[in-house]
């Protein structure tokens, strides 16, 4: 599934809410705020569609799976974000993950002409196959304790419930 047609999802399901809220009569400021979600999300979605078709023509931007600037772009989103409910103050401490985020994600990208190293993971297919015995004896420890917990319940029933 694209993840333009998600956030298009997310921003259908907020308009949705939105006119169950029109039609219970309740406070325009909520309204508002309902209106302002599903038309964000809209925009965030329509911005993700192009980003993917651009992405199409040219060359890909190479980043790594585990990206540090990511979790300081989120901490600054969630700082902001909790700063309309605890105070102005949370935002000045946003901003300077914000900062780092910006600064750190010039570090993460990777040469386009960077390919994959070597891994100490064995990829030989026989590899697989040589497995030891404790997954064997654990699989069978688990079955006999199985069947002996099914044993006893079934003595339990018989004799006219538990003990």
């Amino acid at each position: 599934m694209k993840p333009a047609y998600v956030m298009l999802g997310w921003a259908g399901l907020n308009a949705v809410l939105m006119l169950v809220m029109l039609v219970y009569g309740e406070n325009v400021l909520f309204i508002g705020m309902y209106a302002l979600a599903a038309t964000t999300t809209a925009l965030a979605a329509c911005i993700v569609w192009l980003a993917h078709r651009a992405r199409r023509t040219g060359l890909p931007i190479r980043m790594p799976v585990n990206s540090l600037s990511a979790g300081f772009l989120g901490v600054a989103a969630i700082l902001a974000g909790a700063s309309v409910v605890f105070g102005q103050w949370l935002t000045g401490i946003a901003v300077y993950f914000l900062l780092a985020a910006v600064l750190h994600v010039r570090r993460e990208r990777l040469p386009v002409q960077a390919r994959p190293g070597p891994t100490a993971v064995p990829t030989d297919p026989a590899v697989h196959e040589q497995r030891g015995a404790l997954p064997a004896a654990t699989k069978a420890a688990t079955a006999a304790g199985f069947v002996a917990r099914a044993v006893g319940s079934l003595r339990r029933s018989r004799k006219g419930g538990r003990r």
